[in-house]
């Protein structure tokens, strides 16, 4: 038998009182925790940073940062040389373009880059077609070298002839 001494306005006054303390002394102990554990991370974050800045890397992981950048030079360098180069075929093809008689048809054309040599492969109905268009390339003053084979020169219709011609440099005079 279970006897209450406290009434029962008491009692859940009590109660109330009870769960309140309980209450704040959970979420004091919480926050403490928390707080606790940030200051412990924060200050070993720190530590461990300083150590790592205070250390040098060795010097076969600088050696390949190295070899990095290098490569990562390299392909800037390729890619700025194409680009340059792009912008003169931009350009060149269609003076190219322009000199091209009616009755020459163009099936190829190939730039060497490092050379600044220029290749058409095409047909022509007529060999007069094909000079023409040998002597428009050697008249024009952004070319030089024109090299037609005399192979091509020997038929009178239907050729097909290669033509080849370097092209002059914007920046020097060749």
């Amino acid at each position: 038998m279970r006897i209450n001494l406290i009434d029962k306005n008491r009692r859940e006054e009590w109660e109330f009182y009870v769960r309140r303390r309980v209450t704040i002394f959970i979420a004091s102990a919480s926050l403490i925790l928390v707080v606790g554990f940030s200051a412990i991370f924060l200050f070993w974050g720190k530590s461990v940073n300083n150590i790592l800045d205070k250390q040098e890397l060795p010097s076969v992981e600088r050696d390949i940062d190295q070899e990095r950048v290098s490569a990562l030079n390299n392909e800037i360098s390729f890619l700025n040389s194409s680009l340059s180069s792009s912008r003169v075929i931009a350009s060149t093809v269609p003076v190219i373009a322009e000199m091209i008689p009616d009755e020459v048809h163009i099936l190829y054309l190939k730039f060497t880059r490092e050379s600044n040599a220029v290749s058409i492969r095409g047909t022509s109905d007529s060999r007069s077609g094909f000079l023409k268009l040998k002597q428009s390339l050697e008249q024009n003053d952004n070319f030089y070298d024109v090299y037609l084979p005399m192979s091509s020169v020997t038929q009178q219709t239907d050729i097909e002839f290669t033509i080849s011609f370097k092209m002059k440099n914007k920046d020097s005079n060749e």
